[in-house]
């Protein structure tokens, strides 16, 4: 394969429309079969691009190719070889492939197929967008993995033998079969057969879904069954959680997404959890196959009364119903439609509807055990905020304990400083009576008398302002410290004036002494 790739690559069209001609020829359509609708007449052709048309009165998709190199030729012509062995033994759970059509218009081949709704991913982050997760039945996540597995058992199988190479929630679309929703298959870019040799940089799956066998080796690697069964493990976490589960830190595989699967409750840690980390192990060999997960997940839905389809070869499946069984028919677009078997007794028919009451019954204990999870982590949550407001409380109850404690520590030195005043005003009146009683015998010095009652003044107003301040601190708090201080240095201005004061009386004594022994 590698060297036709290389061979092809580089050479012109119409050389590779040779080649596929004559290694696909029975299964290449008409050139009428295929229309491709009108807004892809324009388009610029990418590395691969699906266009929708119709493949004679059915609808298709219609997906191309764009090698733009070797190793792109190789995965474009394997895909294309491996669809082609799909369609000879096609799968209900496999998308059908029609054939290959030569598109005029990029003068290359193009592989048809059935069209698809959604992917799985979409539908996953549709229900977390919307925070639906609650409402994704277990039921229903267990047919849709159960539908997966029986396709990779079709797939894996002896006639076969195909790694799918990129198992994930974007490679598996949804389809409606009647009342429920059945999983198919889709993009065999990244396949191969398995134990053969692939280069790490030609086609490879994500690495976020690759195991350490992989990741670990540069340049080569062996696809074997066991990559696929690792990815599986990391598709069944993604249907569980509905979100992708990206490996973080660990010593295992299963620890790195330990904080995906911590999350599981209910019936999704009964059944899925196992079965993730028995997909998730490092070592290979203990990942089992997938014969053994199919049979698993039947045991699963059996246990939860849902009849489950037995594979057969070549995809010829039967639904199981106690001894009995029914071949699937086939609807006019070529799906296999799953039909329940015809039972003519009323005791059957009765059972039938106690199963179907049953599962109803299952699903809404599943519901009201999610809606009882929620209302739980709710009440943590709020028992946790009024931990932290009670905490906040207290811390804030100890703050005002504390400020009141300095209030009062203030308030008894505002008192002090009150009564340290008191005994200066009355020294300071009583020095103003005297001087009052001298002023009219010291004529001389009336002029200095004058100034010194000026000064007395003064101490006087300040006196005043401080007996107003002292009122404003008892009130208000705020800047006592200050104002404390400005009470304090005018404490000390008013004692030095009045210092001052009793010394110009002690002077004017001295004087009078002095004039009345001159007299």
């Amino acid at each position: 394969m590698a060297a036709i790739s290389r061979f092809l690559f580089g050479k012109s069209k119409e050389e590779k429309t040779e080649l596929y001609t004559a290694k696909f020829s029975s299964n290449i359509l008409t050139e009428t079969s295929v229309n491709i609708g009108a807004e892809a007449k324009h388009r610029q052709m990418m590395a691969s691009d699906i266009f929708s048309g119709t493949y004679g009165s059915l609808p298709c998709f219609v997906k191309a190719f764009n090698s733009r190199s070797y190793r792109m030729e190789e995965g474009c012509l394997l895909e294309v070889e491996i669809a082609m062995k799909l369609k000879e033994a096609q799968h209900d759970r496999i998308i059908r492939f029609f054939g290959l059509w030569f598109d005029q218009l990029t003068r290359q081949f193009t592989l048809v197929m059935e069209p698809y709704e959604k992917t799985l991913l979409e539908y996953l982050n549709e229900k977390l967008k919307k925070k639906e997760t609650g409402l994704f039945p277990p039921r229903e996540k267990l047919l849709i993995l159960y539908d997966v597995a029986r396709a990779m058992v079709h797939l894996q199988s002896v006639d076969l033998g195909i790694v799918h190479g990129d198992l994930h929630a974007d490679n598996v679309v949804l389809m409606k079969e009647g009342e429920r929703l059945v999983a198919k298959l889709l993009d065999f870019s990244k396949a191969a057969y398995v134990h053969t040799q692939r280069e790490s940089l030609g086609p490879r799956g994500r690495d976020e879904i690759m195991p350490p066998e992989v990741l670990k080796k540069y340049g080569e690697y062996h696809p074997t069954f066991a990559v696929d069964i690792f990815s599986f493990g990391c598709l069944v976490l993604h249907v569980a959680t509905c979100k992708f589960p990206k490996p973080y830190v660990g010593n295992s595989e299963y620890e790195k997404r330990r904080q995906y699967i911590e999350g599981l409750t209910g019936i999704n840690h009964k059944y899925l959890e196992p079965l993730i980390k028995q997909c998730l192990n490092n070592k290979p060999a203990e990942r089992g196959s997938f014969e053994s997960i199919e049979g698993t997940l039947t045991k699963h839905l059996k246990e939860m009364k849902v009849d489950v389809p037995v594979t057969h070869e070549r995809g010829e499946n039967k639904v199981a119903s106690n001894e009995e069984s029914h071949t699937p028919e086939k609807s006019s677009s070529g799906n296999r439609v799953l039909q329940s078997p015809k039972v003519g007794q009323d005791s059957q028919t009765g059972n039938n509807q106690l199963q179907q009451s049953l599962v109803v019954a299952e699903d809404i204990i599943h519901q009201l055990e999610n809606d009882k999870d929620s209302l739980d982590r709710q009440v943590i949550d709020l028992q946790s905020e009024i931990d932290a407001k009670n905490k906040e409380l207290a811390d804030k109850e100890v703050e005002l304990t504390q400020e009141k404690d300095k209030f009062k520590i203030l308030q008894d030195q505002q008192r002090e400083t009150l009564q340290g005043i008191a005994p200066l005003y009355r020294e300071s009146k009583e020095a103003q009576e005297k001087l009052s009683k001298q002023e009219a015998r010291y004529d001389g010095l009336l002029g200095k008398f004058q100034e010194s009652q000026r000064e007395k003044n003064i101490a006087e107003e300040g006196r005043k302002k401080l007996t107003e301040q002292v009122k404003v601190l008892q009130e208000n708090n705020e800047g006592i410290s200050k104002e404390l201080d400005d009470i304090r240095f005018k404490k000390k201005d008013a004692t030095k004036k009045l210092n001052q004061s009793v010394a110009l009386e002690k002077k004017l004594e001295q004087e009078k002494e002095i004039l009345s022994a001159q007299l």
